[in-house]
């Protein structure tokens, strides 16, 4: 069992990993059942990738932990005001989204991982983001 590693340390670190990460997964290879075909990528995509979804991971944990405690916060203001009530709604459906996001991420990271445990190239490439 392959384990999987903390994001290089000479990754430059990213302020979009989540566009990152989206703007690199069309560089991945598919199969006829549309499912990802990760051994036949690029090794130094799949590290870009798992680093990408490593900072997105943390990103999203991050943030997710700071909005339950502005949530707590709010939750001793009774709420008088449909406003707050509709901004709780909002904030909680993206909170879902976020989670269900960094599931993806940690899937993708781990998988990536797992290919290239034992990657070390002598001189590190990059494939560029997709354009929009």
């Amino acid at each position: 069992m392959a384990t999987t590693s903390a994001p290089r340390k000479d990754a430059e670190p990213s302020a979009y990993a989540i566009c990152n990460l989206l703007l690199l997964m069309p560089h991945l290879p598919l199969i006829a059942t549309s499912e990802l075909n990760y051994s036949a990528a690029d090794p130094a995509l799949l590290v870009q990738l798992a680093d990408a979804a490593d900072a997105a991971l943390l990103i999203i944990h991050i943030g997710t932990a700071a909005i339950g405690r502005l949530l707590a916060r709010a939750a001793t203001d009774p709420f008088g005001e449909e406003e707050r009530a509709d901004v709780v709604e909002s904030l909680g459906w993206l909170v879902a989204e976020l989670n269900d996001l960094a599931t993806v991420a940690h899937k993708i990271s781990g998988r990536c991982r797992q290919l290239t445990y034992d990657y070390s190239p002598e001189i590190l490439n990059s494939l560029p983001l997709v354009k929009t």
